[in-house]
């Protein structure tokens, strides 16, 4: 496995692929290469003292890792170019806490650095929003993106939901005076749903934003934190939708098949103590899913959530982020905040979390996944230290295409 350095901003880049290796001043032949940029006599120093403690901003060095078809992964790790962050004067860059992409080119990402968007693929960033308390953002399309912002002390009152039909240019204050919290954010189509936990009564859009609508479980949640709607074609009952909360007391997953007006009570295999307010759920068709609530395992479901299994991690860090598509690959991030004593980063699995590999570790945290398409997931976090830099992952499986 190599690592190839290149500077950008104050955060190296690194090309980990898993290729044999081969002339790295030759681009393999029939694949597009990132611009190698000669490092700098900064970047060198680095890269010998990543070599010398045993690499704790890379981590470990992993085992061949190939998608279905056999072709080596290919991961891009950047910042946001900016300067700062201690070091040099300007301003500091230091966490993502969310990403969205509409396609392959065009996505945000949003964080207490500022809101960004990229219109190469995650390559480079144009800051759009200053510094801020940037919650959540998702980019139904190229220039179309909601933003969700909150005070520290959230509450009626103190939660912005915004939105730009223009790239960023303009934004609209919608659902005013209305939320209570900032906990998930859903927008693809036509749909939009913001969920706000206990607080405040969650929101939901048919029509991009235009009128809105109280998301009433009908006592199958006392209050949901997250929501999930799949995107497969197969289902023609209508919208299908999967919020997770609590209702008297437990874990519930409530679930909708007519866009939100109707729900059913999916008991969660989970004790009463679990923290909904820390899990996220991934639906990438209808029938399969998971859930994770902040430990190390993970639920599963092929049938709509009827019946469930436990997928466990080969680790005790917790789930930060997860991502899977609808033939069973998926990413997973976990803990790795601590500076003193890190691990790994991000596990991915071939087989619907039944086996495990390591794929992302060291001095890295990362906080939020997205991805298009079975060719490229994308996530953001930051850097754990005393001077915490944010961190941008390009993951391609199977390599460039």
């Amino acid at each position: 496995m190599r690592i190839h350095v290149l500077p950008l901003g104050l955060l190296a880049v690194a090309m980990i692929s898993s290729c044999v290796p081969t002339n790295e001043n030759e681009p393999q032949s029939g694949t597009a290469q990132p611009a190698v940029v000669k490092p700098s006599a900064k970047a060198t120093e680095a890269q010998a003292s990543v070599k010398a403690t045993g690499g704790q901003w890379q981590g470990a060095e992993y085992p061949r890792q190939k998608d279905g078809d056999g072709r080596p992964d290919l991961f891009l790790l950047g910042d946001l170019g900016g300067t700062g962050n201690g070091f040099e004067a300007g301003e500091a860059r230091t966490h993502l806490g969310d990403v969205d992409f509409s396609d392959r080119l065009h996505g945000w990402a949003c964080g207490r650095s500022g809101v960004f968007k990229t219109s190469d693929g995650g390559l480079t960033w144009e800051q759009v929003k200053p510094a801020g308390d940037w919650k959540q953002i998702r980019a139904p399309g190229s220039n179309e993106v909601w933003l969700l912002q909150a005070s520290d002390r959230p509450g009626i009152g103190k939660v912005w939901l915004l939105h730009s039909t223009d790239g960023g240019l303009t934004w609209n204050d919608v659902l005013h005076g209305k939320l209570g919290d900032a906990c998930d954010l859903y927008a693809r189509g036509s749909q939009c749903w913001v969920m706000c936990g206990p607080r405040s009564p969650g929101f939901r859009s048919r029509d991009s934003g235009q009128t809105w609508t109280e998301v009433d479980s009908q006592e199958t949640l006392d209050w949901a934190c997250r929501v999930a709607l799949p995107t497969d074609p197969t289902n023609t009952a209508g919208v299908v939708a999967y919020a997770l909360g609590k209702g008297r007391g437990q874990p519930v997953l409530g679930k909708s098949e007519d866009g939100g007006n109707t729900w059913t009570r999916l008991a969660l295999p989970l004790g009463s103590n679990e923290d909904v307010a820390r899990g996220c759920i991934c639906f990438p068709t209808t029938s399969s899913g998971y859930v994770a609530l902040g430990g190390s395992r993970i639920l599963c479901t092929s049938d709509g959530g009827q019946t469930w299994q436990e997928r466990k991690l080969p680790t005790s860090q917790g789930v930060i982020a997860l991502w899977f598509d609808p033939t069973g690959r998926g990413f997973v991030s976990v803990d790795n905040s601590d500076m003193n004593h890190l691990r790994e980063a991000v596990y991915r699995t071939l087989d619907g979390g039944q086996t495990w590999q390591p794929v992302l570790g060291g001095r890295k945290q990362i906080l939020a996944l997205c991805g298009r398409g079975r060719d490229q997931v994308w996530g953001v976090g930051t850097m754990p230290d005393r001077l915490p830099v944010a961190v941008v992952v390009i993951l391609k499986p199977g390599g460039l295409n």
